[in-house]
């Protein structure tokens, strides 16, 4: 299994390229690669990372083999330091991260220049722990802050599903 997220994703596109992309073995005993929150361009249709002239692709965890918007299942979010101050709601929480259950829905969307995303909301009027209009989170990164804890327990549930398909 290989994780990576931002500068950490452009390393997991590295090693699938040198190490996976040529080796259809190799390829075959990888669980899964998430390259969270990094730009990966593959060909339309294709799951190998090509040259340019290609766009980014884009997964939507909640909703794997279609692209339909659906509610994310679980996010953790830290209730410690920094980060934990930003959670609301959650006062008298004594472990140090907290879950929330379907905080949010995906769906991959398509940018400018071939550039998709995995775009994230709430419902409208629904009160969540996160503000996603925050001024923070109002950036060119967007909820790049959050790409790994909105969609955690789904990815968690990708990588038993692979697990569990494995001979």
């Amino acid at each position: 299994m290989l994780i990576g997220h931002s500068q950490g994703a452009e390393m997991v596109v590295r090693l699938l390229q040198r190490f996976f992309d040529g080796d259809p073995a190799l390829r075959e005993r990888l669980l899964v690669a998430m390259a969270i929150g990094g730009r990966v361009d593959v060909p339309k249709g294709k799951l190998v990372a090509p040259p340019a002239g290609s766009e980014s692709a884009c997964v939507n965890p909640g909703s794997f083999d279609r692209n339909e918007r659906r509610p994310l299942s679980r996010a953790y979010f830290p209730t410690v330091g920094r980060s934990g101050k930003a959670v609301d709601g959650t006062g008298g929480v004594t472990t140090p991260f907290v879950l929330f259950c379907h905080l949010s829905s995906a769906q991959c969307l398509d940018g400018p220049d071939g550039y998709r995303y995995l775009g994230i909301s709430t419902e409208p009027g629904e009160p969540g722990p996160i503000d996603l209009t925050d001024a923070r989170l109002d950036t060119a990164l967007g909820l790049h802050i959050l790409d790994f804890q909105l969609p955690q327990g789904d990815l968690i549930d990708l990588a038993k599903r692979r697990a569990a398909a494995l001979p």
